[in-house]
């Protein structure tokens, strides 16, 4: 029996944490791994998702005020100190980053830690690679990028004895600083999907979909801007849901709605409890983002026979395309536009490329991806 703890900053809604329980369960089910999940916050939202023989070890997330004070220490020294101190590596056959930077430099003080005690762990040590070192450059950190991504860089190289990627075009990126690299993509549980009634109508009015969390990586300012220019030429509303991160961000949709006079065809709902019903009678899910990984929101529409509109973000023609769905170019409020006025006239093209986009997505489940986790802890693949 495999033992896997997972380094996973919350379980707050997002694409990254539902795929890690999504794998999570599925070894559990089927291959009776011993899976811990040690979670920085006390969040538990996704608690229900989660099988009830996988265990939770949450340190609780630091405090709105001290956060601001000390973010740097908290998040890249005081994580990792904590993990160091309350698990017994011993335990565990793999250890794995999920997500992003912070888990990744935890687990850097995980392995220093013992190394300087004279035991090398790097053996257990994997990560998975939802940001690309590109959507990094992008983001707004409190230590200068090209310092955090000169130590990301260090130790992915030698840190990690295992990387996953989800893309080729991440593998191409990191291939001559690692020999050992997986690509293996964000699954979905179709059955889960597949048991939602179609005909639940939780929204009483047709309405476009937006499923991602407010911040600026997600660009939802360029989805009311497009909106703004066509709103009355088209009998949908706007739906978003997904939690707010950046509550800058957040006021300044909110102005931008009561300015344009659009709260009466803008909804912000926040967290919501089941995404699915919200997006099975949608007329499109769509992501205005900057750079992605690979959406998991895009993918679950796919399988609902959902319309998706996505931005062209760097690595997007790997999952996407004009057969699959409808393209626009990043930052362009014109072409977001286009694609808006060409779900409203729901012309044949639009539902040939649901039709394709449901065969397309069949790669990405669950029975799949996590065959080739199992594969991947089990030594067959590298």
């Amino acid at each position: 029996m495999k033992r896997i703890l997972y380094i996973i900053p919350t379980l707050k809604p997002g694409g990254a944490e539902k795929a890690a329980i999504l794998v999570a369960n599925y070894l559990v089910m089927h291959y009776s791994y011993d899976i811990t999940f040690f979670v920085y916050d006390d969040s538990m939202y996704y608690r229900s998702l989660i099988d009830d023989r996988i265990h939770i070890i949450q340190i609780g997330e630091i405090n709105t005020f001290v956060n601001k004070l000390f973010y740097w220490y908290y998040y890249y020294i005081d994580i990792g100190l904590k993990l160091f101190n309350s698990i017994n590596i011993t335990e565990y056959d793999y250890v794995i980053a999920v997500h992003e930077q912070v888990p990744e430099v935890s687990v850097f003080w995980l392995w220093f830690l013992h190394l300087i005690r004279g035991k090398n762990i790097r053996k257990k040590l994997v990560s998975i690679i939802q940001i690309s070192l590109f959507g990094l450059s992008h983001e707004k950190t409190h230590i200068s990028s090209r310092l955090l991504l000169s130590i990301l860089k260090f130790i992915r190289r030698y840190v990690f004895q295992s990387i996953v990627v989800l893309s080729k075009r991440e593998y191409n990126n990191l291939e001559s600083s690692h020999n050992n690299i997986s690509i293996i993509p964000n699954p979905i549980d179709s059955k889960i999907m597949l048991k939602k009634n179609e005909d639940t109508n939780v929204l009483h009015h047709p309405y476009i979909l937006f499923v991602a969390r407010i911040v600026e990586q997600k660009n939802p300012m360029l989805l009311l801007k497009s909106f703004e220019q066509i709103y009355q030429r088209v009998n949908f509303n706007v739906i978003m849901i997904g939690h707010t991160v950046n509550s800058i961000l957040y006021k300044k949709i909110v102005q931008f709605i009561y300015e344009k006079k659009l709260e009466k065809r803008i909804s912000i709902l926040g967290s919501v409890d089941d995404p699915y019903d919200y997006m099975v009678n949608a007329k499109a899910v769509l992501l205005s983002s900057n750079y992605e990984g690979l959406p998991l929101s895009l993918l679950e529409a796919m399988a609902l026979h959902v319309p998706i509109i996505t931005t062209k973000y760097d690595g997007y023609e790997e999952y996407f395309n004009n057969q699959n769905a409808i393209l626009v170019e990043r930052n362009s409020e014109e072409d977001l536009a286009r694609a808006l006025l060409l779900i409203e006239s729901n012309k044949p093209n639009v539902q040939k490329r649901v039709t394709q986009a449901y065969d397309d997505c069949k790669k990405y489940n669950i029975d799949i991806i996590g065959e080739k986790y199992h594969q991947l802890f089990s030594g067959k693949t590298g």
